[in-house]
């Protein structure tokens, strides 16, 4: 089912609009009741071993007030070695330019992407509003300011 296409203007699930350029793919859910949508790369790229590289989607958006793209790793990529370098993403409704996604190659050898293949995938979030109080203490907890390690390490 995925193609390339002219271009598009597309509402998913009635939220944000998509422009996808000739040579980007539309993203998808691989089944219906997924979290979260697909992003394919547009063209081939090589990430070298050890190396870090962006690669393009070559799609834009137009995401309502109210809302973000929250854009996430996949694991088929993380269990072959490439790791988004920063964890995770945020589009904000905003940005108007391409989507990017970078990668670190974990592995010493170059890993291959190529047209289409999926890259990172992208669930899109309404905000919540929310104000801040300010205070001078904060209440008591039983965990209290116990950080890292503090409930086991397994």
């Amino acid at each position: 089912m995925m193609k390339y296409i002219k271009s598009l203007y597309r509402k998913i699930r009635g939220i944000p609009t998509i422009k996808v350029d000739p040579i980007g793919f539309i993203p998808m859910k691989g089944h219906a009741d997924d979290a979260c949508e697909d992003l394919r790369a547009a063209t081939d790229y090589v990430v070298p071993g050890w190396g870090i590289k962006t690669i393009a989607t070559y799609m834009r958006t137009e995401i309502p007030k109210g809302y973000f793209g929250d854009v996430r790793p996949r694991s088929g990529l993380s269990s072959d070695g490439l790791m988004l370098t920063n964890a995770c993403g945020t589009i904000d409704a905003g940005y108007r330019g391409y989507w990017y996604a970078t990668f670190f190659n974990a592995t010493p050898e170059p890993i291959h992407i190529k047209p289409g293949q999926k890259i990172v995938q992208v669930r899109f979030v309404k905000l919540d509003k929310y104000h801040y109080e300010y205070s001078n203490k904060l209440s008591d907890s039983t965990r209290g300011s116990d950080g890292y390690g503090s409930t086991g390490s397994h």
